[in-house]
């Protein structure tokens, strides 16, 4: 008896591992990100150590409100965009970490863009 559920919780196991891979790559696959969160600006919407899905896209497919992702001074930053300036060379963001008390001091243009789609539950922009 013992032996035998020591056979289903090894395949258990295994079918979950093997899951998870796929899972994975197929992420890989279908062009999206990964990152893990590693401050708190987006809490309560986005916590530290959250895995956070993006996908790329166009600068003008972000809209107000949206969470992107963006290099910045050689690090990666995820917050919400809270002001858009259209100029000719593109759309420029104003963001800011939902946690933080004022808008981030820069301003991004994005020449590869990651935005968190809306449907991702590690990265889902909370209304």
């Amino acid at each position: 008896m013992t032996k035998h559920l020591g056979n289903i919780l090894s395949i258990t196991g295994f079918t979950i591992l093997f899951v998870l891979c796929l899972a994975f790559v197929s992420i890989r696959v279908l062009g999206y990100g990964t990152y893990i969160v590693t401050g708190g600006s987006m809490e309560p919407t986005i916590g530290k150590g959250a895995l956070v899905l993006v996908e790329p896209t166009t600068s003008s497919q972000v809209k107000l409100g949206d969470v992107i992702t963006f290099q910045h001074y050689g690090q990666t930053t995820t917050h919400r965009v809270i002001a858009i300036t259209p100029t000719l060379a593109g759309p420029v963001f104003k963001t800011k970490g939902d946690a933080n008390t004022v808008p981030d001091p820069w301003h991004v243009t994005l020449s590869a863009p990651a935005r968190s789609p809306p449907r991702a539950p590690c990265s889902r922009r909370w209304s």
